[in-house]
């Protein structure tokens, strides 16, 4: 029997992520890990007003002492999935060029690191303009779903081959 465990929280960060793994999720002792981090981040580098480069260089710093840290407490197979964001509500729009560059840095850390990474924006989006966007997403951000069903979908090409 396969036992899969949701440990995301809405609302994590990546330094939360780490506090996470450290507290919780460690000690499970995972078969395999899936992350799926990045948009709290740039909402907080946005509503802070932090520089762009600053908070993704600190974002990829701490992503890959997150990997790190957990090839050092398991030998378990890491997945990373690609975060997105719709242009929708239209304050989106100014977040897409962050978001691309945080997806190019989870990227690198998977080609780095030898991990599989799970591409979804293309996907979500192509699906959104074709059915609309509330077909996709509640808010711009979170999954209808329909969403989580594409979302699924892609996770399990990585098993299913």
């Amino acid at each position: 029997i396969t036992k899969i465990r949701n440990m995301g929280v809405d609302g994590f960060t990546i330094s939360a992520l780490i506090r996470l793994w450290n507290l919780r999720c460690k000690a499970i002792a995972p078969d395999f890990i899936t992350i799926l981090i990045g948009i709290n981040d740039i909402a907080l580098m946005k509503h802070t007003g932090e520089e762009s480069f600053t908070a993704l260089e600190s974002f990829r710093q701490k992503y890959e002492a997150l990997i790190e840290q957990i090839r050092q407490d398991t030998n378990c197979p890491i997945i990373l999935m690609e975060p997105f964001i719709f242009p929708y509500p239209a304050e989106f729009q100014t977040w897409e060029a962050d978001v691309l560059e945080m997806n190019t840095i989870i990227q690198q850390m998977a080609k780095k690191h030898g991990l599989t990474f799970v591409p979804l924006w293309d996907k979500l989006l192509e699906t959104a303009r074709t059915e609309g966007y509330d077909a996709i997403t509640t808010d711009g951000v979170h999954l209808t779903p329909k969403g989580h069903h594409i979302l699924a979908d892609a996770w399990m090409k990585c098993f299913v081959k």
